[in-house]
């Protein structure tokens, strides 16, 4: 199949619109140079492919009115975008990819900058985000409130100096089921804002986020919290991920690295969340190392063979509302405060180990 070479706004001189190229079925072939775009429609088979995420770059029309650089509109299957860059040019609300009910779709090494990168909307399944760079945009992935989707694997990617969050699962009145996030960098994420500076977020609601995988990542300078679990979310787990700098000078409450928190209603209670093979560093503003509380009971809460350094409070910190919980075989070192506190008997502490910090209240 002939790729066919694309164009916006005329900002480039190619024989094609981009439109006109997906409207045809060919694949897209972005040649390189920068394309002005305001919302192009995906159809089912898209195959749009470029020479490289800084050289073939689709930027948003200054001012857009529908702030959308390529946009799914209704349920869409079969989607690939390679190597591109896009750029939402600081339009307001702008969206590089905005996938309305996206089917087997693959987003591989692209860099998204500005605004928001890739939005999840509607009925969403098997989504692969792999290998890209999401660099100063506002929230690198996120999905949209009453979304209902499932099946997305975000893999080897780069989220640096995200002014909000770097992944941010925010279904109040929707759902997700089976998110697997490994293998990614989270770098410089936040500016100091309420409710933001997470590397990873998510809160669900009384359909939950039901099963998410966090393994393997890095984060560094999160200004809030690396890993942010609310209401709404089970069957969570969060393993074999390093931890570093967590707060960077900000003044949120709750710095820490780890968060898992319901506090909105008990049928949005937590339930099933393991943490475990973490190493969690605090440099001068971490005030936990991984805090599980809330105002609803966390159910099931596994706490194992942590590593935790540098906290301003608590190197873990098990509050008052907590139900068949295990912490076993952590590590935390060189807290200011108690290195485990828990509240509650009903807290089981086995094998764990505090060193160089004061002896918890209760255990």
């Amino acid at each position: 199949t002939r790729f066919r070479n694309v164009t916006g706004v005329q900002t480039c001189a190619l024989p094609i619109s981009v439109q006109d190229a997906i409207d045809s079925g060919s694949p897209v072939f972005h040649p390189g140079g920068t394309c002005i775009l305001e919302r192009a429609v995906l159809a089912t088979g898209t195959y749009i492919y470029g020479i490289g995420n800084a050289s073939s770059i689709f930027k948003l029309k200054s001012g857009a009115t529908t702030p959308q650089i390529l946009d799914t509109n209704a349920t869409k299957s079969n989607l690939t975008i390679v190597d591109c860059g896009f750029d939402c040019n600081s339009v307001t609300s702008g969206v590089a990819v905005n996938l309305v009910a996206a089917i087997n779709t693959k987003i591989e090494r692209c860099r998204f900058t500005s605004k928001y990168g890739v939005y999840l909307v509607g009925a969403y399944k098997n989504i692969q985000i792999v290998g890209n760079t999401f660099d100063a945009t506002s929230y690198g992935l996120i999905a949209e409130p009453s979304s209902t989707g499932s099946d997305v694997v975000i893999n080897g990617n780069v989220f640096v100096d995200c002014t909000a969050d770097g992944i941010e699962i925010n279904v109040p009145t929707g759902s997700a089921k089976n998110w697997v996030i490994t293998g990614n960098v989270f770098d410089n994420i936040g500016a100091n804002a309420a409710n933001s500076g997470f590397g990873v977020g998510a809160s669900g609601g009384t359909s939950y986020i039901d099963g998410v995988t966090i393994i393997g990542n890095t984060f560094l300078e999160c200004d809030h919290q690396a890993i942010h679990i609310e209401d709404g979310c089970r069957n969570i787990t969060i393993a074999d991920n390093t931890i570093k700098d967590t707060g960077k000078g900000g003044t949120q409450s709750y710095i820490c690295g780890v968060y898992v928190a319901a506090a909105v209603a008990a049928n949005r209670a937590i339930s099933n969340v393991t943490v475990s093979g973490n190493t969690i560093f605090g440099v001068s503003d971490m005030d936990y190392g991984i805090y599980a509380a809330g105002s609803y009971d966390l159910n099931g809460v596994t706490i194992t063979n942590n590593v935790i350094q540098n906290s301003l409070l608590y190197g873990i910190w098990l509050g008052s509302v907590l139900e068949g919980f295990t912490v076993s075989g952590n590590s935390v070192y060189n807290s200011t405060g108690p290195g485990i506190r828990a509240d509650r008997k009903s807290t089981r502490l086995n094998s764990s180990h505090v060193s160089e910090s004061r002896m918890p209240s209760s255990a």
